[in-house]
């Protein structure tokens, strides 16, 4: 009974792959905003230890009808009791493989893939889910 229950969930989850909908480039250029990490609002708490605390507070993520993107994430750095913000700004490229969208910057390692639904990206990297909205 196992094996049937394997393979017919595998059957429908081949299935619902099958009827996504390729995302049409044109479709995705925009200003985007991160609103989740890992399916948690923001700020989203990226590393705590005894003397320090860095938290995303917030993302933009602007993809441009030219393939490039550009990415503001501001951070909360808190250290032994001090806040203090940052902001890291990041050139990317973007392309679309079907269902696929791809935003990535080889130079320095950061690369998201995930899809596109109307105006929410679900970008994945690393392991990690990040949501953002048009």
């Amino acid at each position: 009974m196992r094996a049937t229950q394997v393979v017919a969930a595998t059957a429908f989850s081949l299935s619902l792959a099958s009827c996504a909908e390729s995302i049409s480039p044109s479709a995705v250029p925009g200003l985007y905003t991160l609103v989740t990490v890992d399916g948690e609002p923001l700020p989203y708490v990226i590393r705590d230890t005894v003397s320090m605390m860095v938290e995303i507070v917030g993302a933009d993520l602007n993809l441009r009808e030219d393939n490039a993107s550009f990415m503001h994430t501001y951070y909360r750095i808190t250290r032994d009791g001090l806040v203090s913000t940052e902001t890291r700004d990041d050139w990317l490229g973007w392309s679309v493989d079907g269902t696929t969208i791809t935003v990535e910057n080889g130079a320095v390692g950061v690369r998201f893939t995930g899809t596109k639904s109307d105006d929410t990206l679900r970008l994945m990297s690393r392991g990690v889910e990040y949501v953002f909205e048009k």
